[in-house]
Formats: structure tokens, sequence, C-alpha cells
């Protein structure tokens, strides 16, 4: 199996150390959300990706954008309307280019099954609509789907991942989770998930850190998962590939 990843950051899915857009093993520093991602499929196939080489791609948002501009990329599908079609036109574009990288890995390696995950925060205010992740999300699945690529998967949490972290890390944790999801992804904010996290871990809740205290504290993924919608869908998602891919070996073995 082959895990095709963009993120946003070092503290999401991680980054490339050598300076690339593109890379795998030495060359990848893994990021958190990455790590969670390994251990839910680790729990599903009985190992984890990271003990193997070659398994683990990063894309960066850089590299996807000059992907985009190099192809030939169909039309957006409409949406609600023009103020949506603009909050979601980068998700669509981001989704299709990375598929698109991901199915030509897919052509290169035709026994190993890929999987692409691409990484947004949904961001926005407190106040804003539930809405607006129900349209990044689509636009993600939509730009996958273009490609075709049905592999693809959303990582989009709401409003950001450190509440996704927040709901593991703070105390009581895995408690009352389901409310982190309406707090401020705008960093600039009063009290923003960001200041929150740091506040809780007393430190900068850096690539570093963040991957340490999951490492040696777990993360509960069915917990956050329970609460939080947007990890849910997540993690829905996720295991359906998993499962798609999953069956057809147990079948052949079984023969």
């Amino acid at each position: 199996m082959i895990l095709v990843l963009s993120g946003e950051g070092p503290t999401d899915l991680g980054r490339c150390n050598t300076g690339s857009e593109q890379c795998q093993d030495k060359a990848f520093d893994i990021g958190p959300m990455a790590v969670i991602t390994d251990k839910l499929i680790e729990e599903k196939i009985g190992y984890s990706l990271r003990s193997i080489p070659e398994a683990i791609h990063f894309v960066s948002k850089k590299a996807l954008v000059a992907w985009s501009k190099a192809q030939r990329t169909p039309r957006m599908p409409s949406l609600r309307g023009l103020q949506t079609q603009v909050e979601t036109r980068y998700f669509f574009f981001n989704a299709r280019a990375l598929g698109e990288i991901a199915k030509d890995i897919q052509d290169r390696n035709t026994d190993q099954p890929v999987i692409a995950i691409l990484f947004r925060d949904t961001d926005g205010t407190c106040s804003a609509p539930s809405q607006l992740w129900r349209d990044k999300h689509k636009s993600i699945m939509d730009g996958f789907e273009s490609v075709p690529f049905m592999r693809g998967i959303p990582m989009l949490p709401k409003p950001k991942s450190e509440a996704w972290l927040l709901c593991a890390i703070r105390e009581p944790s895995y408690q009352h989770c389901r409310q982190l999801e309406d707090i401020s992804g705008n960093d600039k904010a009063p009290n923003p998930a960001k200041d929150q996290l740091q506040n809780t871990m007393q430190t900068e809740p850096s690539r570093e850190t963040l991957i340490e205290w999951i490492e040696s504290h777990g993360f509960r993924w069915e917990a956050v998962s329970e609460q939080m919608p947007s990890f849910q869908s997540f993690t829905i998602r996720l295991n359906e590939i998993l499962d798609q891919i999953i069956r057809p070996s147990r079948e052949g073995s079984a023969q």
C-alpha cells in the first residue's frame, strides 16, 4: 500500500526536509496528523506504513499549484453561488492535482493500491456556518472524482487540526469535544484554537512536541470520532477505502 499525502505545514501531515516539493522516506519529516493516520491504518492492516520504504509520499501545496497550472483542468462543478465557488475552488483544484499525482504513482506501481489524503484546515470564525465545511469537503471529493481517482480522502478539520488534538490533550481528555469544532480557527481572534493548544500543553505545539505527545500518550481516535463530526468523516472515508482494499485480498487468500 502507498499513501500519498499533501498538507499545509509541518504540524499537520509533515514536510520535505530537503527543500524539494515531493519527497519520501528520510527526506520526509512526518507530521502529527500523518502519525495518527498511520496508527489508524496499522490497526486495520496490521503493520505501520512508516516501516515500509517508499510507502509514504508527500506532495507540497506548491507542487499541487504547479501541477494544476501544467494540466488542462475542467471547469469546477457549479455549486450554490459565486461566494461558495470562491471559497472552494482552491480545494477542488488541489484535490484534482493530488489525484492526478496519485494516479500517476498508481500507474507506476500496479501491484500496490494507492490512497491519497488531502489535508486542509476549514478555518473560518466561530460564527462560520457548517455549510462552509460541507462545501469544502464536497469540493475535495469532486476534485478527486474529476480525475478520476477514487481512493481520495479529505482530511478537513473543523476549524483546524488543533481542535482534534485538544480533544485528546486537554483535561479531562476526550470529553465535551463537540464544542471544539465551534471555536475560532482565526489565529487573530480571542482565544483561538492554536493558543488553546499551546496553553494546554504549556509549550509550543511544534511538529516534534506533538508527535512526542501522541507517541507517549496514544490517540483514542474512536473517542474523537464519536464526538467530532469532521474527524468522524475522515475516519469513515479512510475505513471505507481500506475495507475495499482488504476485502479482495482476504477473499483471494481464502480460496
